[in-house]
């Protein structure tokens, strides 16, 4: 029988693998008695009850039966969170729309994406190369868990100089703007915002508002 199975094959490949992870100590084939008595003593063992192998198997059904539950209840559960918009899935996610004007030239209308509380920041050099480039950080915050405030830095020249800190307080997905002069007093700047939290659905609506900050 153990040629016919060529169990001898099996064991070759057996003992290999055990050689290949000699450093495994589940691997390791020391026993503390000899096979041999080890088959006796399982030839003495009587085969469990049929009671006992319903109840085994009754107590597998009932286990099988409460994760299935407990996986459809947490999928429920998730399919709420979903649909529910009183529970955004990323509401720590807002993109920024930005349309950058120096008296009255559009000049840049870069787009943002980052998380409340995180400094955002863009760079653009002015008409006036030798001048020195302009740079704008932006921090959004939630207010009142209603609109969104927006704390800026200004700074322009080389090396840059702090020009303002405006702060902007919007309702989600509408725009703000403010306007400021260089160091120099020789041009008027105007920066456009629009804030929204990313994790809202409709995008539409807020690439239709943001093509309203050009506008003025």
């Amino acid at each position: 029988m153990h040629a016919d199975r060529r169990d001898n094959l099996c064991n070759l490949l057996a003992t290999a693998w055990a050689v290949c992870l000699w450093f495994n100590p589940l691997a390791v084939g020391w026993h503390t008695t000899h096979p041999l008595v080890q088959r006796v003593a399982m030839l003495k063992h009587h085969p469990r009850s049929l009671a006992r192998r319903h109840t085994g198997l009754g107590l597998v059904a009932l286990l099988c039966l409460g994760a299935a539950g407990l996986g459809h209840a947490l999928q429920a559960a998730a399919a709420n969170l979903a649909s529910d918009p009183a529970t955004p899935a990323h509401p720590e996610s807002v993109m920024l729309y930005i349309q950058v004007d120096q008296d009255g030239t559009p000049l840049a209308s870069p787009r943002l994406f980052g998380r409340l509380g995180q400094s955002m920041s863009m760079q653009w050099t002015r008409g006036d190369a030798q001048a020195g480039p302009w740079r704008l950080e932006l921090t959004v915050t939630t207010r009142d868990g209603k609109q969104l405030q927006l704390d800026g830095r200004l700074s322009s020249g080389r090396p840059l100089q702090l020009v303002a800190q405006p702060r902007l307080v919007t309702p989600n997905g509408e725009p703000a703007r403010f306007e400021t002069r260089s160091a120099d007093g020789q041009q008027v700047l105007g920066i456009a915002i629009l804030a929204r939290l990313a994790d809202q659905p409709d995008l539409r609506k807020t690439a239709a508002a943001a093509s309203q900050l050009a506008k003025p």
